[in-house]
């Protein structure tokens, strides 16, 4: 409800702004609010390619169940549960299975929620290859100056990229007076900026001694990104990333009314380039013949962190936590970039798949494991196929 209350400020709604976004993200909505954010929040556009890195298409039946929970469920009532908008299966770079609910196709921008956060983390390790960015020992205050006095002082990129900044942050969306809740009404009703909201939080641990799910810390590393590389981030994930990768539609990605960017949320693509991007760290970052992202980058990012996670809700359950990418601990072939209300891309090099799916679920907390045993059993049929 949080993001409801900033675009409903920001769309001039006459109405109270709490009443007029709840119903953006009230059940008969929110499939349609998923696929319009980038519209009715600010946002920078980022421009395709006009090479696109090509998909062959080559339908094949999902399974009808997958194990969980120590029973065999149904493949096509958790789609229904989860209130699935569109899902795409790739293999080797082929398109196996690609369908779409609720007005949305091929050509929908989907809002990524905190799938933003992986991109982000890709974006930092291209800075630090073409050298915008010194190390990930860095402090963020040598960039984001601003940052020196509050929370963040003295915290490194390393500790943001494993959410170990020890700054006190609540992350909390059943809790209507949590940070990331009042967010959106502090950058788009209150029109305050997003570096003025993170030089005011305080510290609550030492950096770097106890994971706790941030998005402040993806936002600060968005303005790192556009500090240290002097562009806007949705210009440099067009120049860096979307280009070389082979893109084929435009994105958008949001930014506060004073246009720093929403680092940690609120990029809408395609299906085909959330499976483009997938397929990228499924060949460790490298396109055809071309390193976009260095593998170093690629293999530092999906290995567990050292830092302990904390007893935070909003890591997900059974999960452990890379450079901004939720990793399961019994299959260290796989990958996961989440975001809220079942919005996921999925790798997993053993099968050489990529999985996204997006959805509105409102139940999204705690099912995560359960989505990624449903897409482990679609990755085996395909390697049994």
């Amino acid at each position: 409800m949080a993001v409801c209350v900033g675009v409903a400020a920001l769309a001039g709604f006459s109405l109270m702004p709490l009443l007029a976004l709840s119903r953006l993200f009230a059940d008969d909505r929110r499939a349609e609010s998923f696929r319009v954010l980038h519209r009715l929040l600010p946002s920078r556009s980022v421009a395709p390619t006009g090479s696109p890195w090509p998909f062959s298409l080559q339908k094949q039946p999902l399974p009808a169940t997958y194990p969980f929970a120590g029973e065999d469920r149904c493949f096509r009532a958790f789609l229904e549960r989860t209130e699935t908008t569109g899902l795409l299966v790739a293999q080797d770079g082929v398109i196996v299975h690609e369908s779409y609910a609720s007005g949305y196709d091929e050509a929908t921008l989907v809002s990524s929620f905190s799938v933003a956060k992986s991109i982000t983390s890709v974006l930092i390790g291209i800075a630090i290859d073409r050298g915008a960015i010194g190390s990930v020992d860095d402090p963020v205050s040598d960039y984001v100056p601003e940052l020196a006095q509050g929370g963040y002082a003295g915290a490194t990129i390393r500790d943001l990229l494993s959410m170990s900044s020890g700054v006190e942050w609540s992350e909390d969306y059943r809790n209507p007076r949590s940070d990331v809740m009042r967010l959106p009404v502090r950058l788009f009703a209150l029109r305050q900026s997003t570096p003025s909201v993170l030089a005011r939080l305080p510290r609550g641990s030492e950096s770097g001694t106890l994971a706790r799910y941030s998005s402040a810390d993806t936002l600060v590393l968005g303005l790192v990104l556009e500090r240290s590389t002097g562009m806007h981030l949705a210009g440099y994930l067009e120049e860096a990333l979307w280009r070389p990768a082979g893109m084929a539609a435009p994105a958008a990605w949001g930014t506060d009314r004073h246009g720093h960017a929403l680092a940690h949320a609120f990029l809408g693509a395609t299906l085909r380039d959330y499976a483009r991007f997938g397929r990228l760290i499924l060949h460790r970052g490298r396109r055809d013949g071309v390193q976009v992202v260095p593998a170093e980058w690629v293999d530092a990012s999906l290995t567990p962190g050292v830092v302990p996670l904390g007893d935070d809700p909003s890591f997900g359950e059974g999960f452990d936590y890379g450079y901004h990418w939720w990793l399961p601990p019994d299959d260290r072939n796989e990958a996961v970039a989440m975001g809220i209300h079942g919005q996921f891309v999925y790798v997993h090099r053993g099968f050489r798949v990529v999985i996204v799916k997006t959805g509105t679920d409102p139940d999204y907390a705690g099912r995560e494991l359960e989505t990624v045993a449903a897409f482990r059993a679609i990755g085996r049929s395909l390697i049994r196929g």
